[in-house]
Parts: structure tokens; sequence; C-alpha cells
């Protein structure tokens, strides 16, 4: 409600004054008016753009980091409002569906979260909320690292040379775990192997392990009487 204080009457009567057509009384201006403040929107925003996580898979559900999910908020009167750091914990999310196996899932806050949010601000009392939008969290496949080394020999017959498979099984051998377990080496046989031999005195050789997807190069040198072979895989 508002009304005309002592100084406003004032003014107006000064404004007009007294004359034979106007004669104020003390009691002449008289009622007021009403004056409605309405409170004003605020929106917390997530979106996949700005909030997003890439994880490797593991094996376990992956948990996401607050951090890369704060929220915006955006109002329609123009003030600027934040969130802290620090003012949500891994709790305040909900990811949907359970994050486990590779793939894209969305991250959206709790009741709980918005109403930390709310808390956190002073004047939230003087805004209508909404909550709108989601982060992304990417899991992607886990590495898988496969390392080859030794060497072997044979000694020259004229033949075709053999893989040397006990050899070249015991060379392979993987660093990697998921979950606290190594990864398994596949068996693997001499089709699982090709030859691609140049006409060079040292000659390269290519060999695709069809199992792990993964190129090694094996190396052989030629003598007289006596075959050499280095192999080394490397990624």
């Amino acid at each position: 409600m508002i009304k005309l204080n002592s100084t406003g009457i004032a003014n107006i009567k000064a404004h007009y004054g007294n004359s034979d057509n106007i004669n104020w009384t003390d009691d002449a201006i008289t009622g007021s008016a009403t004056y409605e403040i309405t409170k004003a929107a605020a929106t917390i925003s997530l979106t996949p753009d700005e909030n997003k996580q890439t994880s490797s898979w593991t094996g376990n559900e992956i948990s996401i980091n607050p951090a890369d999910f704060v929220p915006t908020i955006t109002t329609d009167n123009g003030v600027t409002l934040t969130v802290s750091a620090g003012t949500l914990a891994v709790g305040d999310y909900t990811v949907t569906p359970s994050p486990v196996a590779p793939g894209t899932y969305q991250v959206s806050l709790t009741d709980s979260g918005i109403e930390k949010i709310k808390k956190a601000i002073s004047t939230s009392e003087n805004y209508v909320w909404n909550n709108t939008g989601n982060g992304v969290l990417e899991i992607v496949n886990a590495k898988a690292n496969y390392q080859m080394s030794g060497s072997g020999e044979t000694t020259y017959t004229g033949s075709a040379v053999e893989l040397p498979m006990d050899q070249l099984k015991d060379a392979i051998s993987s660093s990697n775990t998921v979950n606290g377990q190594d990864l398994v080496i596949p068996e693997l046989d001499v089709n699982d192997f090709t030859w691609l031999v140049e006409l060079s005195l040292l000659k390269l050789l290519d060999l695709t392990i069809k199992n792990l997807l993964t190129p090694c190069k094996l190396v052989i040198t030629l003598g007289m009487y006596l075959i050499q072979q280095m192999w080394v895989l490397t990624l």
C-alpha cells in the first residue's frame, strides 16, 4: 500500500494554491494505492556442452566428479546468481541409467541438490525456482595394451620356416588390469599370424594378431646357414 505523506500533500497544495475556486482543507487529500512486487524467475540448468565427464570403463559403477557438473542459474531480472564450488556433492546428482558399461548417461540434480543451491543463495525466497536440462557422463572402452618382446633362432634347412608358436605365445604379455584382474591373453595358433616377407637381405615381417587386433613386426636377418628372428610389439 502507498499513501501520500505530509510532504507530498504540502507540495500538491503549494502547486495549486488557494483561490476563489479551490479551498484546501486538512482532510481534502485522502486514500491510498497498491503496488505489488512479484517474485522473479530463476532457472537452474545443466547442459551437455558445459557439464560433461569422460571416464574409462572399469567394470564397476562410475562415480561422477561434481566439479564437472556445476550448474548455471539464469534469472529474468538481470541479477547474476552463481553456485559456489563445493556446494554440491556426489549424492546431489543422479545418473540414468546405472553407469557401468561403455555408453552415454544423463546426469541431473536431485531434489536435495536443488535445495542446497537455494539455501546457498541469500535471496532465494525472492525467486520462483525451476530446474532444467542435464549433463552427460560418457564411459569409453578401457584401453588394452599388449607387449611383445624376446628373440629366437632356427637353423637354415632350405624349407619354409615355421612360426615358433611356443616362443611367440610366451613373448606376448599385458600389463593392463581391469577391476584388479589381469587381462587374459586368448589362446593363439598358427592361423592368428601372417608372414609377409620381402625379397631383401634384411626382411620385415608384419605379424598380425587377429585376436588382439594389434600389429607388430618380426625382423628376420638372413645368414648363409642361420636365420635369426627378433620380434617386438609396440603401440
